[in-house]
C-alpha cells in the first residue's frame, strides 16, 4: 500500500523528532481545504506546485524534514494519500512505543462485561498498552473482528460461514 510505504519512510527519518504537530498543520492547511488539495493533486507542473508548497512550509514554520517529505509526496502526486499516511505513521509510532490501537467490531453493541472479556483476551494475545475502539456492524452477523495494525483476528459468524462454504 502506498500510504504505508511513505509512512514507513517518514517514520525511519523522524525517529528522534516529534513531527506530529507539523504533519497536522500540513493536513489542516492542504488536505482539509478542497481547493488547495485539488490544486496540489491536479497540478500539471509539479515544479510550480513544489515551489508554492515550499513557500507555504516556510511561512508556516514547518521544519526541513516535513517540508522535504511534503515536497516528495507532491512531486510524486501522492498528496491525496496524506490522511492515510498520517494514520499509518501514527500506527508505527504507537507500535514503537509499545502502544497498540485495536479496533473491535461486533454485530451489536457490547456491554461492559463483554468488553472486559475481550480486553483480557486481547491483552493476552497482544503485548503492550492497548487502546480499544469499539464499532458495530450488523453484516458480521455475530462474534467479533479485532484489528491492530496489520494483525486481524476474525471470529465473526460471517467469516465462519464463508470458510464452511469455501471448504
Amino acid at each position: 500500500m502506498i500510504s504505508q510505504k511513505y509512512a514507513k519512510l517518514l517514520f525511519e527519518e523522524a525517529k528522534h523528532s516529534n513531527v506530529v504537530p507539523e504533519l497536522q498543520t500540513c493536513y489542516d492547511g492542504i488536505v482539509k481545504d478542497p481547493l488547495v488539495a485539488r490544486f496540489f493533486i491536479s497540478s500539471v507542473d509539479r515544479h510550480v506546485a513544489e515551489h508554492i508548497l515550499s513557500d507555504v512550509m516556510t511561512k508556516c514554520k514547518i521544519g526541513i524534514l516535513i517540508s522535504n517529505f511534503m515536497r516528495l509526496i507532491v512531486r510524486h502526486g501522492r498528496i491525496r494519500y496524506l490522511p492515510q499516511i498520517i494514520k499509518e505513521y501514527h500506527i508505527l509510532l504507537d507500535s514503537a512505543s509499545g502502544h497498540r490501537i485495536v479496533e473491535v467490531t461486533s454485530a451489536t453493541a457490547l456491554n461492559k462485561e463483554d468488553k472486559s472479556k475481550i480486553e483480557v483476551m486481547l491483552g493476552q494475545k497482544l503485548n503492550g498498552i492497548l487502546s480499544i475502539k469499539y464499532y458495530t456492524n450488523h453484516e458480521i452477523i455475530g462474534g467479533i473482528i479485532a484489528k491492530s495494525g496489520s494483525l486481524l483476528l476474525d471470529a465473526s459468524i460471517k467469516d465462519a460461514l464463508r470458510r464452511v462454504v469455501n471448504a
